[in-house]
């Protein structure tokens, strides 16, 4: 016997973030959190599907950034937290850098006297790098800002003091991993289900951006808004099943069924 496992790589829901018919030939949904579990659900009555086996895994990257992270804090003792924020966009043309908005932002941290990161999503290098070439000439010689290149490095996420993002994936791992604050750039969200819109569910993206983050318009002052602790009191485990030990439950479920 064969069976299809889906696994999602990242906490935005299936109803927005996958294309109409995504999972639908999946015998088996691994899900990172309770809103995979209910989404699933929604998606096979609307269209009329038999239903899946949902396993409450979990989600790997909540748990590796909370393991190093946590290492990363202990070999800072007595080191105060460097006044860097990242920028970390979706790709797409409702991303920041598609739109035309990073140059802005970048000038607005500067001028608050903010060192800047920006870290393309690799799938903007691949579709707009012209945009991306034109930051990193503007910046070249500036001290205060970096682009980043490598999005397999996370000490960006460890040392910055504040994400700014738009409908990023990233958002939910910075906010439920390391408890930071976040400055969404009102974009248009990114839907790739045409039929979002019909479906008796609002989008976890939607939700969370009311509960870890503010909007912001990119110029005025921020150091209120990231000085309020905002996501201090987020409980990861409300949000993300099995906390830290999402690839043993994945493992043994794998294992167990082919022992089966």
């Amino acid at each position: 016997t064969q069976f299809y496992i889906y696994t999602h790589h990242a906490l935005n829901s299936f109803s927005s973030a996958l294309r109409k018919n995504a999972i639908d030939n999946f015998d088996i949904i691994f899900c990172p959190g309770p809103h995979h579990v209910s989404e699933v659900k929604v998606l096979e009555k609307f269209y009329n599907l038999p239903s899946k086996h949902l396993v409450e895994t979990g989600y790997v990257k909540v748990d590796m950034l909370i393991e190093k992270y946590n290492y990363f804090k202990k070999q800072q003792i007595n080191k105060t937290d460097t006044e860097l924020i990242l920028i970390a966009p979706v790709w797409g043309k409702h991303g920041i850098i598609e739109m035309g908005k990073g140059i802005s932002i970048i000038e607005s941290l500067i001028s608050q006297r903010y060192s800047v990161v920006l870290r393309p999503h690799p799938e903007t290098y691949k579709h707009s790098p012209e945009k991306i070439a034109e930051i990193a000439e503007k910046y070249k010689h500036h001290k205060q800002f970096a682009l980043e290149k490598n999005i397999t490095d996370d000490s960006s996420l460890f040392s910055s003091k504040a994400l700014v993002t738009d409908w990023s994936g990233i958002a939910w791992e910075y906010a439920l991993a390391l408890k930071k604050p976040i400055l969404f750039i009102d974009t248009p969200q990114r839907i790739n289900n045409e039929d979002y819109h019909k479906l008796p569910i609002r989008s976890f993206e939607e939700n969370m951006r009311e509960k870890c983050g503010r909007i912001w318009d990119g110029k005025s002052p921020i150091a209120d808004l990231i000085n309020s602790n905002m996501n201090s009191s987020l409980i990861t485990s409300d949000y993300v099943f099995n906390v830290s030990k999402s690839s043993k439950i994945a493992a043994e479920y794998i294992v167990n069924l082919a022992n089966d």
